[in-house]
């Protein structure tokens, strides 16, 4: 009797031991399973996200660097949103208060220059403008554009036609300096959004 007590005591205990193996297979199973699959969908948003990414890493600029510009030389740009000539045909340092307006720097600096699209389509000028910056090296951040914050001067705004022309001002907050440089933000430019074009304005042409 003691014999078959034991006999089937341990067929209880291998069955259970049997039993949770299957167990601890089909949970092991569907963690793979699982895994695969989050790692499956991850590999889809890194490809999804690379593809959104290309849009912009596609867009090679055409047109060559210029720099050396100087006052009513004509750049161009190639940049993302379109082709277009920009001309700085004056510049101006308007000193350190205008309109009641204190710069935070020394000075303000007024530029009229001209723009026109040589684009296909049409562009918001404001999109072609509001990268670029006045600044006191070449390698150095500076101050974008702050017409609208004043009344008597012609901020650029509005759409271009291709081969359409507008004029407009620029205006920016600088420091002083001999020689001030209009480009595109180094960003911008680095990113290969855009080609960089420079003018170097000399203080004593304003």
């Amino acid at each position: 009797m003691k014999k078959q007590i034991v006999l089937i005591s341990t067929i209880f205990i291998v069955s259970a031991i049997l039993i949770a193996c299957s167990n601890d297979e089909g949970e092991n199973q569907n963690t793979n399973n699982t895994q695969e699959t989050e790692s499956e969908k991850s590999n889809d948003n890194e490809g999804s996200s690379s593809d959104d990414g290309e849009t912009g890493s596609d867009f090679e600029p055409e047109v060559e660097d210029q720099e050396g510009l100087g006052m009513s030389d004509t750049g161009t740009f190639d940049t993302i949103e379109g082709q277009f000539d920009l001309t700085v045909d004056e510049a101006e340092l308007l000193g350190h208060e205008v309109d009641g307006i204190e710069s935070q720097r020394a000075d303000f600096i007024l530029l009229d220059m001209t723009m026109k699209n040589i684009d296909d389509s049409p562009v918001l000028i404001e999109d072609l403008v509001e990268s670029l910056d006045v600044t006191i090296g070449k390698d150095k951040s500076g101050s974008g554009d702050i017409a609208e914050a004043f009344d008597n001067y012609e901020k650029f705004e509005g759409e271009l036609e291709p081969g359409e022309e507008a004029t407009g001002q620029f205006i920016a907050e600088v420091d002083d300096s001999d020689t001030y440089y209009v480009k595109y933000t180094a960003g911008r430019a680095g990113s290969g959004a855009s080609n960089q074009v420079i003018w170097e304005i000399d203080d004593e042409a304003m």
